[in-house]
């Protein structure tokens, strides 16, 4: 027997970085999704290595620099330099993340992520906890979002159009 899916919008894994926080019951009244585009976005990624040891090094050291002068620019700025890199399964619905922290059924998380997007898009996104597993020393935390709107649920729609996009190519290459 064949189970209907009931989801009103499709759901991506991946990886994002991602920063969240209890929002105090105080900040709750005017809970707005909202899309940030002036945000500078750095990769965490660190360059590949290379055959060549000494090129290698220098390589590590200008992206250090260029990590430095991204910090010193963004300063008064908002940026993602605090955010981690981290598993999660979105939609324009909801989202299940993993984090350290131990949530409870209600609360309110802000979840700042950053999408990668041409050009890069931070999203402020609010979700009211539903479900929270334990994972090991973290815990998956299932969020119904809140405060949500046309833009911001648009951008996560491209995403995830772009993701399974992505899906498709590379399985037709195989």
């Amino acid at each position: 027997m064949r189970v209907q899916n009931s989801r009103e919008y499709s759901r991506v894994n991946t990886y994002l970085p991602l920063e969240a926080r209890l929002v105090p019951s105080e900040e709750r009244a005017d809970l707005s999704a909202r899309v940030l585009k002036a945000g500078i976005v750095i990769d965490t990624v660190k360059p590949p290595e290379v055959d060549d040891k000494v090129l290698s090094e220098w390589l590590n050291v200008l992206s250090d620099k260029m990590d430095s002068i991204i910090e010193i620019l963004s300063s008064g700025r908002e940026s993602m330099s605090r955010m981690t890199l981290e598993p999660l399964n979105i939609s324009a619905n909801g989202m299940k993340i993993t984090c350290y922290g131990s949530y409870n059924i209600g609360d309110v998380l802000e979840i700042k992520i950053a999408l990668p997007m041409r050009p890069y898009k931070i999203l402020y996104l609010y979700g009211e906890v539903v479900r929270i597993e334990p994972n090991l020393d973290r815990f998956n935390v299932a969020v119904k979002f809140v405060g949500m709107n046309e833009e911001v649920r648009n951008e996560l729609l491209k995403f995830d159009f772009k993701k399974h996009r992505e899906v498709l190519s590379a399985e037709r290459c195989l």
